[in-house]
């Protein structure tokens, strides 16, 4: 397990080859980390900090590139061209998550990097989901952005949902920060975390953040939806076509706001419910921009299905910046 650094003179970006996981995200008007991570191992000798041995064993995708398919993809199974897929059920045992036992979370990447930007690559052989696929992710710094870019070009048809699952830390208390998200309509979901189907307008409901609120305004209100989640795990529609914003959030404690571009249809709007042990409940949030979950099984949703001939490309762009913007 090897660290690498990007940056630029306004940001710094660490991240490992295990599953590309970002372990820091630095900038200068805040000294600190702003996303969560494990705490640095000491060298035998002292002389120096290594990024924590925790990584090669973390559940809770801390940083990291998930796929082949990130998300949730209900009863653990696909099918394309009428052939079923079965896959892992390493959710609940019943849904497949983030791309199963063995995704991207855990591959080791082979890394390309300079002053600014890196190139992660990868080979992932057909296994639980059907074709072989290259990936290759891009990490770019400029100025006081992180451009996350992904490519993945397949031999055959199969599906693709590929994201980042960085959980940034406000230093306090994520109930206080403010979120400003870029969507008319969210995915409801079921027991088990399964969209239903149905696209739903945000209006009149604890889902509306088209002006600034805080996270923690109505995430213990009461609401079914909030109930089956434990807080806010659900994906959210954006607003608009191509490159775009798709969420602004203030984190107060850090006086920073982290501004979300994305050519994606959705995003996983992820408030930490599940944290436990290392990490407490709600200590981070994420923004997973992606297709929406259980895409392959919900033919009214935008496709996930990449063939030979049409391979996957996708951007996404943190920018982060003092004050409230």
């Amino acid at each position: 397990m090897k660290e690498y650094v990007v940056k630029s003179e306004y940001l710094e970006v660490k991240f490992l080859d295990t599953g590309g996981r970002i372990t820091s995200i630095e900038a200068p008007h805040f000294y600190g980390n702003l996303v969560l991570a494990y705490p640095r191992a000491l060298t035998r000798d002292g002389s120096s900090y290594l990024p924590s041995p925790l990584y090669e064993e973390d559940s809770r995708y801390l940083g990291a590139i998930v796929g082949r398919y990130a998300n949730r993809i209900s009863n653990a199974a696909i099918t394309l061209d009428g052939k079923e897929y079965p896959l892992d059920g390493n959710d609940r045992g019943i849904n497949c998550l983030h791309g199963g036992n063995r995704g991207y979370d855990k591959m080791r990447f082979n890394v390309d990097c300079s002053y600014s930007q890196a190139i992660l690559t990868a080979y992932d052989k057909e296994g639980i989901f059907p074709g072989n696929v290259e990936v290759r992710i891009k990490y770019m710094v400029v100025g006081s952005s992180l451009i996350i870019s992904y490519f993945t070009k397949a031999d055959k048809k199969t599906v693709i949902n590929l994201t980042n699952h960085t959980y940034f830390n406000p230093n306090g208390d994520i109930n206080d920060c403010e979120a400003l998200l870029n969507a008319d309509y969210f995915t409801p979901v079921d027991e088990n975390l399964i969209p239903t189907g149905e696209i739903k307008s945000v209006e009149g409901t604890p889902f509306d953040f088209r002006e600034y609120k805080k996270i923690g305004r109505h995430i213990d209100c009461g609401d079914k939806q909030l109930e089956i989640a434990s807080g806010y795990d659900h994906n959210f529609v954006i607003n608009g076509e191509g490159l775009r914003e798709a969420a602004r959030i203030y984190m107060p404690e850090t006086e920073t706001t982290l501004t979300v571009n994305t050519d994606m249809p959705g995003f996983q709007f992820y408030t930490g419910n599940f944290l436990e042990g290392d990490f407490s409940k709600r200590e981070g949030f994420c923004i997973e921009t992606q297709f929406f979950p259980d895409t392959p099984n919900k033919p009214g949703f935008p496709s996930c299905v990449i063939t030979p001939e049409r391979p996957f490309r996708s951007k996404t762009i943190y920018t982060f910046s003092n004050g409230k913007a």
